[in-house]
């Protein structure tokens, strides 16, 4: 009977591989996907959107691509692609850019040791991951300001580059470096967009120095942001009994100007060992999704009492890779959802036989509700993409590059 039970869900499980409401694409008033005209130049390509349908592409260089790509506007609207010439000081790629205001982006960092062409030494390349520069958008010209005096974006220096947006214009970069005992300690920076000049932040208070291996930040107004992250190096399991004992995310409030250091109290009692999205609802509310706990899947943050609320978990697998949208759903996009058990939970079968696979699913949260779930069982792990897919988000729509060369725009508010 056992043998019989098997052979039986190993055809369910064959015939629902990529099978699964396979044929869905229109969101009816939830909105659809739309497949983009796809141009090789923009594959992984960092961008900034700079109005309702336009996508700034800030070009620099790819992998095995030796000739400088130029900076590009791509309309999602027309579908339209167009070549503005203008191309940046030095090469780089991986990089990270934000618009800091209505004509402008600030540009820095990269992986220069992944960029082609291959025959410029690494310490050549390292040079350049220092050098700044902002994009003038009206009159499409990039001029090179002042070095950083840290990494952001290389693979041994610079771990985990993250840059927010204060209120007031000014930018707050952060990275992980190495100190003299060969620590990770993350390094704060902050740009000066009215001198064009980009200054070191040293909290006064001490915390962690190994603090920030992973985690976010975020900026909470025109002075304040809010980095959370786990101390790698502490010992001992939280209150709810997490499996890595020695991790547990905590969150603290870097006051800029005058360098106080705030930590937010109750993170035991609310996240595990990492969050995977965080979006900002309002000026009050931080939203954080999938904060790795089998009880709670989404966490509230109340800005101005620092007090933290539950909403509860997920009433199906929705995986990690999410977006906050117009209308206040969350949107979620590629992941591998492993640990499942067969279609329908009769039996358990070893991880690496089956897979499931969300393609994506559109979740009003305050309601506890999902529509138009997608998602496939799976033999073959490399089918569908291990990482969650490079976004933007612009008004009523999410455009989204994927890896597996095609370009996508979510449209909110399609009939």
């Amino acid at each position: 009977m056992k043998k019989l039970v098997l052979v039986l869900m190993t055809l369910v499980l064959l015939m629902s591989m990529g099978v699964s409401q396979a044929k869905e694409k229109n969101y009816g008033k939830y909105g659809k996907f739309e497949k983009l005209k796809f141009y090789p130049g923009l594959w992984k390509q960092p961008a900034v959107a700079i109005s309702d349908n336009e996508l700034l592409f800030l070009g620099g260089h790819r992998e095995y691509v030796k000739e400088p790509i130029t900076a590009k506007i791509y309309n999602i609207d027309t579908k339209e692609l167009k070549d503005l010439g203008s191309s940046m000081n030095v090469p780089r790629a991986h990089y990270s850019a934000i618009k800091y205001d209505d004509s402008h982006v600030l540009l820095f960092g990269g992986k220069p040791n992944e960029v082609c062409p291959v025959d410029v030494p690494y310490s050549e390349w390292k040079k350049y991951a220092h050098i700044v520069e902002i994009y003038d958008i009206k009159a499409n010209k990039f001029t090179r300001i002042q070095d950083t005096k840290y990494l952001y974006g290389e693979y041994y220096e610079g771990v985990n580059p993250e840059a927010v947006l204060l209120d007031d214009g000014r930018v707050v970069l952060s990275s992980l470096g190495r100190n003299k005992d060969k620590k990770l300690i993350r390094h704060y920076e902050v740009f000066n967009p009215k001198t064009k000049t980009i200054t070191e932040y040293k909290p006064k208070s001490q915390f962690p120095p190994e603090y920030g291996d992973s985690g976010g930040l975020v900026a909470l107004n025109n002075h304040e942001v809010l980095l959370y992250s786990d101390p790698f190096e502490r010992k001992g399991p939280n209150k709810w009994g997490n499996y890595h004992d020695d991790i547990r995310i905590e969150m603290y409030i870097l006051d800029i100007d005058s360098g106080k250091v705030t930590q937010i109290k109750g993170t035991d009692d609310f996240f595990g060992d990492c969050i995977c999205d965080q979006h900002q609802v309002d000026k009050n509310t931080l939203l954080f999704a999938g904060v790795c706990r089998s009880d709670i899947d989404l966490v509230e943050l109340d800005i101005p009492t620092r007090t933290f609320k539950s909403l509860g978990s997920y009433p199906k697998d929705l995986g990690y890779s999410s977006v906050l949208l117009d209308n206040g759903n969350l949107l979620f996009l590629d992941s591998y959802l492993w640990g499942y058990s067969t279609p329908f939970d009769i039996i358990d079968a070893p991880l690496y036989l089956y897979g499931k696979y969300l393609h994506y699913a559109l979740y009003d949260y305050k309601n506890k509700k999902v529509y138009k779930y997608r998602a496939s069982y799976t033999l073959d792990p490399d089918k569908y993409s291990r990482s969650a897919p490079y976004t933007v988000k612009l008004k009523n729509a999410v455009y989204i590059n994927g890896d597996k060369f095609q370009l996508y725009r979510y449209n909110e508010k399609e009939e």
